[in-house]
Order: structure tokens, then C-alpha cells, then sequence
């Protein structure tokens, strides 16, 4: 995070840093379940369930996986425990993640944490009191605002009638907020006063860990805190003359999420569970704001080639996976993305209709030593196509992506091949 000291456009860029995971959660729950803009929004306490693999048309969340089904909620904490039921799903990969107004993964109940039996949980606010009514199942949430986010894995087109009947009895009951809160503030993306009042606002309905004491400290003279005044005209001045080179400079900086090997990057230990890490938080909300902690799934991104150079649809490449690679329990994807200007990443149209390649991928073709070459080009390869994966007509980037990764990964034992260019 930049140094800030007696430097206003440095305090700024602090700011901007702080604050935009909590923006970008609170505009993603404003959409989901208060803007009344939207007729398909859902109530706050009750799930909505996407029914098909997310695809070049999916815009909401930066960085959606194609593997699995995703059902989120908003939930509001504030009149009391909310009911989580979880249905049997036996040996299938799934989770349901807990994250809070500041981006962490709080909890999860899933494959990894409870097993796939079926069972019903509480969750509670912070300041509910009678824990032992609600029994041994119980989840305590930091704050009254949370999402929660269930990815459910799919095993091919066949298997998706089965996996809707999992998202129907996966579900939350409880009570409703007295209030349809009139006085939440809709995000705007890109501009500066909305920005500081949205960030306010979260910071009010749910208070920081004490560990942020020190910085929003500092925050405090650019008019950012939970009882912090309107912006005076002072405030207001440096916000617009520095707002725009903040954003754009944390967006810039976001393309490098942690070391590289080979081209690839390998993101702060501490994602989805942060804590004072605001630079490698601030991050993750530009390239994946709803990121799993990574022993529920390892991510590496790479924006380049092994030599360094810019992946781009103008060259064609190849990745080599060596045999039983990548390590995880769970399965793998290699997923391609277009990039867009404000760092965000979706998937790209292409006649296969093909946004990813894994462990779910069906008939790839293996060498004889049970090794794995991925084709990555714009142009159809000339001869068989089940290893292909399409390239956007502009710059891209790749994403791996290993559920429940085994320690080599972890540790950083295991590192991915880099992507050769081959013409």
C-alpha cells in the first residue's frame, strides 16, 4: 500500500485501497437484493440459484468459474440467527462460503469443513446472546451483512437436473429485517463521493476488526470512518482531483497478485482471509472479489507467456501438465478470460462454446505418458480439438483453478509448467 505520509494523493490512494472490497461487496448485495432497478431481485435471508455453468454472458462477478453452479444469498443478520439447511450431497464437491462486508471467508460448510452429509446450521450476528438455543451447529458472523456464496460441482450437461434438485433443498430461513432499509446507498462505480459515503456506510452497519484501528486512523482526515461527517469542501477537492489516479493505479497494480514462476502468479497466502493484507485484499476484489481461502481452492493467474511477454490472440501456446498434475483432491480447471479496463475478467464467446479446461473436460486426449498438452490459440487446430482451449480476439488471461489442493501446492513444492509460445 502506498506511503501516505504528508502525501494527500498517497492518503487517497490508501483509501481507495481500504475501501473498495467493502464497495464492491456492498454493490454487489445492493444489486442482488435492494436495487429496485432490478427485477430480478432477490430478498435479503433467501437463496438464488443459478441454473446453468456460468458462460460469456455472465457479468455480475469478475472471474466466474465454469464448474460449478453457483447459488448466493444476502443476509441480514440484524433481527436475528438465520436457519442454513444443507442437503445430502454424498461424495460430490461442494461449499457454501460465509464472507463478510470485508471480503473474508468467515466460514464455510462444505467437502472440506463438514463433510457431504446433510444439516442444518445457525447463523448468528455478532451481538446475539443466547447461543444455546441454537445448538452445537452454530456459526458466528463477524458483522449483520454478510453473502453467502455455494458452489455445487457439475459433472457434465447430463448431471445438471440433479444438481438443481441439490440447489432447490439447499436453503435459508429466518427472519425477515424489520426494514427494507431505505437509507442504503446505491454504488456507483467511478465516483468519488459515492465511493467514501458507500465505504462509511458499510463501516457503520458493520464495525472493522480492531485490527484496522491504526489505519482508519489515518483515514480519518480524508473523511473515511463509521462516524465521519459529510466531506467538507476540502476533502471533497482532494477526493476528486486524486479519485481517478487511485482507482486507475490500483487497477494497474492488481495485474500483479503475488510472485511469478514460469509466467504464472500465485496469489498472498492470506486470500479470503485477510486481515490487515489491505494491498493483496484490494486486489482480489479488481480480479476475483468472492476468492476462496486457499485450501478450498489454490488459484494461480497468468498474464503472460514463460518468457515474459503478454499473452495475446495474435501467437498460439501450449500448456504441458505432467502426469497426476495438478495435486488436488478435489478437481482442476484451466479457465480463459478477456480482460476488461477496470481489471475485471469474463469469459469470451467462441464456437465451442468452451470457457475452460479440467478434470471434468470429456474424451481429452493424453500422451502416452499420461501427460496433458493444452492447445491455446484463436484459430481451430488442424486436426483433433478436444484439447483446445479458444483465445479471445484480444489480450486474455488464464486462471488455474485446483479444489481442495494437496500440500505441494500449498507450500508451493508443486509449480504449473509455464505456457510456450509457439508461433
Amino acid at each position: 500500500m502506498p506511503d501516505a505520509s504528508h502525501d494527500p494523493a498517497g492518503l487517497i490512494a490508501k483509501a481507495v485501497a481500504y475501501g473498495l472490497p467493502l464497495f464492491e461487496v456492498a454493490r454487489l448485495a445492493y444489486g442482488f437484493s435492494h436495487d429496485p432497478g432490478n427485477p430480478r431481485r432477490v430478498p435479503v435471508n433467501r437463496f438464488a440459484h443459478r441454473r446453468v455453468l456460468a458462460d460469456h454472458t455472465h457479468r455480475m462477478v469478475t472471474t466466474p468459474n465454469n464448474d460449478t453452479l453457483y447459488s448466493s444469498a444476502v443476509i441480514d443478520l440484524s433481527a436475528g440467527p438465520v436457519a442454513l439447511e444443507v442437503p445430502d450431497f454424498g461424495d460430490r464437491y461442494f461449499s457454501v462460503a460465509l464472507i463478510d462486508a470485508c471480503t473474508n471467508n468467515f466460514a464455510y460448510v462444505g467437502t472440506r469443513t463438514t463433510g457431504g452429509a446433510g444439516a442444518s446450521y445457525w447463523i448468528a450476528g455478532p451481538a446475539w446472546q443466547d447461543d444455546a438455543s441454537l445448538g452445537a451447529r452454530l456459526i458466528r458472523a463477524p458483522g449483520n451483512h454478510i453473502v453467502a456464496l455455494a458452489r455445487i460441482l457439475v459433472d457434465g450437461p447430463s448431471d445438471i437436473v440433479e444438481v438443481h434438485r441439490l440447489q432447490d433443498r439447499l436453503k435459508l430461513s429466518g427472519p425477515l429485517p424489520a426494514s427494507s432499509r431505505p437509507d442504503l446507498i446505491r454504488p456507483v462505480a467511478g465516483d468519488a463521493e459515492n465511493f467514501v459515503a458507500v465505504v462509511n456506510q458499510v463501516l457503520r452497519d458493520d464495525p472493522p476488526p480492531v485490527a484496522d484501528t491504526p489505519v482508519l486512523e489515518e483515514l480519518a482526515s480524508v473523511g473515511i470512518g463509521a462516524h465521519a461527517p459529510p466531506l467538507s469542501p476540502k476533502q471533497r477537492d482532494l477526493w476528486t482531483r486524486h479519485f481517478p489516479a487511485a482507482r486507475s493505479q490500483l487497477i494497474a497494480a492488481s495485474a500483479q497478485i503475488g510472485p511469478c514462476f514460469e509466467g504464472w502468479q500465485y496469489p498472498s497466502l492470506h486470500t479470503g482471509d485477510f486481515g490487515t493484507d489491505f494491498e493483496a485484499r484490494a486486489k482480489t476484489a479488481i480480479r476475483g472479489v468472492t476468492a476462496n481461502i486457499p485450501a478450498e481452492s489454490a488459484y494461480a493467474l497468468a498474464l503472460t507467456d514463460s518468457s515474459g511477454a503478454p499473452l495475446n490472440d495474435e501467437h498460439r501456446y501450449r500448456m504441458r501438465l505432467p502426469p497426476g498434475t495438478p495435486p488436488a483432491d478435489g478437481f482442476w480447471s484451466l479457465s480463459m478470460y478477456e480482460m476488461k479496463p477496470d481489471g475485471a475478467m469474463f469469459f469470451s464467446d467462441n464456437e465451442l462454446q468452451r470457457y475452460a479446461i479440467g478434470s471434468r473436460t470429456k474424451d481429452l486426449l493424453r500422451d502416452p505418458d499420461s501427460s496433458l498438452e493444452i492447445l491455446i490459440q484463436k484459430e481451430r487446430p488442424v486436426g483433433p480439438i478436444n484439447n483446445w482451449l479458444p483465445v479471445p480476439a484480444r489480450n486474455f488471461a488464464l486462471i488455474m483453478r485446483a479444489y481442495l489442493p494437496q500440500p505441494s501446492l500449498l507450500t508451493g513444492t508443486f509449480r504449473y509448467p509455464g505456457i510456450a509460445r509457439l508461433g
